[in-house]
């Protein structure tokens, strides 16, 4: 009997290190808490908009928060508040600073790690030419403003001096999002993975990326659900990083297909009006990719009730046709061998979208 039980450990063992080995990274980063030194004290006041002011993590008192505050405000009226305002000027949006200060290396250096066609590329290649010699401008003056913070406030000093809360942060979260489960769904890959949680947010997601196909990098940044026994509590966080993973396979599929899935646009009409956050998932191919992804993250998740709960959930929010595309996807992983990765699969949900668009209801 113990030779027997032995053997079976030896053959389990290396499944669990190999699974131990493949689990996404997550940590606090020191470079959004220092975008947060700064965008505390700055003219950033995105997350008092209403539709989020429930969640507004920065309300909450506990201690992190306080130490951060009282250690920060010292340095409120330093040049990297005023270059951070004229970003905002600017019209460099909330979430695109998360994603520029991702594409820079850990303070106090903060180089660049992105080239400035890669990161133009992903977060402001959409802007008027003319306006970009000027955007960049006021970007490099903001880094180099943030160097300086960094080292005038030692800000690393505090960041190492917190890392047991930032450990006991990940720790509590408990996340387990794996890497190959991931890409063997999707069949295809990327370079790497990365999950920043983020105490000083609201309860929100944003994914970044950096890349193409198989050297894409990948980073899902989320903020807390709010605060219990003295810490940012991160409910459902790794549902929010399968999520924002998925945008990242999702999105070039319909992208690919565009003009096809515009062609079902009337699919959009009797969404418009139940949308909870307007305007955030339109023309129809946006709201479609949301759906998809939305969709595909609740495929990885187990816990059958809880998947009943959020189709419920996303159904009253007005994603109204996210159970369809929940079961469809079932015929996709049942049937790998005939649709090897998502892509090639995504006709099948197009013919969807043409079914339902021709019925009495779509």
């Amino acid at each position: 009997m113990k030779a027997s039980l032995i053997l079976a450990l030896m053959l389990v063992l290396p499944l669990c290190i190999e699974r131990d080995n493949d689990l996404v990274e997550t940590k606090v980063d020191p470079r959004i808490e220092l975008l947060y030194a700064v965008m505390r004290f700055s003219e950033y006041k995105d997350y008092e908009n209403e539709e989020i002011k429930l969640c507004n993590q920065i309300e909450y008192n506990y201690t992190y928060k306080n130490e951060f505050d009282r250690y920060f405000s010292e340095y409120r009226e330093h040049e990297a508040v005023g270059a951070l305002n004229e970003l905002k000027e600017a019209g460099v949006s909330y979430y695109d600073l998360f994603h520029c200060m991702v594409s820079l290396s850990d303070p106090p250096e903060l180089e660049h790690k992105v080239g400035q066609w890669e990161l133009e590329s992903a977060v402001w290649g959409s802007w008027p030419e003319k306006m970009k010699p000027a955007l960049w401008k006021r970007w490099d003056s903001f880094v180099a403003a943030m160097r300086d913070y960094a080292k005038v406030s030692d800000f690393m000093s505090f960041y190492t001096s917190h890392m047991n809360f930032y450990d006991e942060v990940v720790k509590r979260a408990g996340i387990k999002a794996c890497r190959s489960e991931i890409e063997n769904y999707f069949g295809r890959k990327a370079k790497s993975y990365e999950i920043i949680l983020m105490p000083l947010a609201w309860n929100f997601g944003y994914s970044a990326m950096f890349g193409e196909g198989e050297d894409t990098q990948l980073i899902a940044l989320i903020g807390p659900f709010g605060v219990e026994n003295d810490l940012p509590v991160f409910r459902g966080v790794e549902l929010t990083a399968y999520h924002e993973f998925s945008h990242r396979f999702v999105k070039p599929v319909v992208k690919k297909y565009y003009n096809e899935t515009e062609e079902y646009e009337a699919l959009y009409g009797p969404v418009k009006d139940m949308l909870t956050i307007k305007d955030s998932y339109s023309p129809w191919s946006l709201h479609a990719e949301e759906t998809i992804v939305r969709a595909i993250s609740l495929r990885f998740m187990g816990d059958k009730e809880f998947v009943r709960e959020r189709l419920n959930e996303y159904e009253s929010m007005g994603f109204i046709y996210i159970r369809d595309i929940y079961d469809l996807l079932g015929e996709y992983e049942g049937n790998r061998d005939k649709y090897p990765d998502f892509e090639s699969f995504y006709p099948e949900i197009l013919e969807w979208m043409g079914a339902m668009a021709e019925s009495p209801s779509g």
